[in-house]
């Protein structure tokens, strides 16, 4: 089984990538292995064989396990760091309340989750400051680590490119199609 580990900063994109390719036939899950509530108790990667040649995840939180994966699945993973415009992310993060509220509060396990990784980031009083120490931080951890780079400025390419990576081809048509339906669900998404 290989697996295709869809990552980068909170707010850049796993979820669309994860949507989209899940609709082209490379199953992958949204925080389905790397979450706050499943990682308390220690990561477990399902092998999913019944859905095809690759099984896929999309967690920013996958960030800190990038080293232990590699050791785990070597050539059998690749790695997908999903790039948005850094300014767009710090506009986001701000806005949805993820680097303003309270990370040790009971209804924020994702900041929580992070808080516990990354306290420091905390002493940061100004949240666009912390914002931008974070979107920087985070992009530096996977720099290195990253199989491929999709940049969501260009996602027909970096799916297509990607899909190419993995081995698996579509007919022609076929991802534009599907990365246009899967924009249209989220037109307010920030």
């Amino acid at each position: 089984m290989k697996r295709v580990l869809v990552t980068g900063c909170p707010r850049s994109g796993t979820c669309f990538v994860a949507s989209a390719l899940t609709a082209l036939g490379v199953y992958t899950t949204h925080e389905g292995v790397f979450s706050p509530e499943l990682l308390d108790e220690g990561w477990t990667w399902p092998d999913r064989t019944k859905c095809g040649p690759w099984t896929g995840e999309s967690s920013w939180m996958a960030v800190p396990y990038l080293a232990e994966l590699r050791r785990e699945y070597g050539d059998d993973l690749i790695v997908v760091h999903v790039e948005r415009d850094k300014r767009a992310v710090v506009e986001s993060l701000v806005a949805t309340r993820f680097m303003v509220d309270d990370p040790l509060s009971a209804n924020r396990p994702c900041l929580r989750f992070l808080y516990e990784r990354w306290p420091e980031l905390w002493e940061t009083e100004d949240p666009v400051a912390r914002a931008t120490r974070f979107v920087r931080g985070w992009t530096a951890r996977m720099t290195n680590e990253a199989d491929v780079r999709l940049r969501l400025s260009d996602p027909l390419e970096g799916v297509e490119n990607l899909l190419l990576r993995l081995g698996e081809r579509r007919p022609w048509g076929l991802v534009p199609m599907t990365l246009e339906y899967w924009a249209s669900r989220r037109p307010n998404h920030r």
